[in-house]
């Protein structure tokens, strides 16, 4: 089983090299918008805020970032902002629980709806949300040739 702990600066490199590692699992198509450099700084940036690491046996495995929504209308609702884990450690429901911890930081902080946007072509992933109460919107976007379906849950 996995530990939960949030994340510090000094995690900034482990998280990135993460985050780069499961968008090459996950979208190889758009990877070329990536890098390892702009996956560290990503963290860098933020300062690792407002991040919950899933760490097996020394190493982190899983990760989920959140925040207040930058969904110009979805202002007042917090945000899934990224939740990955590797391939490897799937299915052993830590995913549910980095996500889980995420959304009772974010009830801390007062939001009492929280949203994401799940790539449309993600069977798995659509189903995971919905299966922790999550439902989708009309709403999509597309990014990157990859359409997202903003899925919500009130907190």
């Amino acid at each position: 089983m996995i530990t939960l702990k949030l994340a510090k600066p000094e995690n900034a490199k482990e998280l990135g090299e993460l985050f780069y590692s499961c968008l090459l699992e996950n979208y190889p198509e758009t990877i070329s918008e990536y890098s390892l450099k702009s996956c560290t700084d990503y963290f860098r940036r933020r300062r690792c805020a407002d991040t919950v690491m899933g760490i097996y046996d020394s190493k982190v495995v899983g990760f989920c970032t959140y925040g207040q929504s930058d969904d110009e209308f979805m202002k007042d609702s917090g945000e899934i902002n990224y939740l990955f884990v590797l391939k490897d450690y799937q299915r052993h429901g830590d995913g549910r629980r980095i996500l889980h911890e995420a959304v009772r930081k974010l009830i801390r902080q007062e939001y009492n709806q929280v949203i994401c946007w799940v790539d449309s072509r993600n069977e798995e992933g659509r189903g995971f949300y919905e299966a922790l109460g999550f439902r989708p919107s009309e709403f999509e976007r597309t990014e990157n040739g990859i359409t997202w379906v903003r899925y919500f849950k009130s907190i």
